[in-house]
């Protein structure tokens, strides 16, 4: 949704609505579904955003887990904004 970088364009609160929101949130699901089962045992996903939204990062994360009980979330430690990155095992 890019809504993490509304201070350098103002536009996407005029740009974005809620129906746009759900259409990203519910591609995103699908991306780390698809990617988690192209996934070689043992490796990592890592799920950025650019948003500052909870339906696109904490939300997005908890259903994640919730439906792929073998996944386990790594901190990453040295990331300086960590609440949008979030690495599964």
């Amino acid at each position: 949704s890019a809504t993490g970088i509304i201070r350098r364009h103002p536009e996407i609160k005029i740009l974005r609505n809620k129906k746009q929101i759900e259409l990203l949130r519910s591609q995103q699901e699908a991306l780390l579904a698809s990617l988690w089962r192209i996934l070689s045992p043992g490796g990592k996903l890592l799920y950025t955003t650019c948003s500052v939204l909870p339906e696109e990062n904490s939300e997005q994360v908890e259903r994640f887990l919730e439906s792929h009980s073998e996944a386990r979330i790594k901190k990453l430690n040295r990331m300086r904004f960590t609440s949008f990155i979030f690495c599964f095992l």
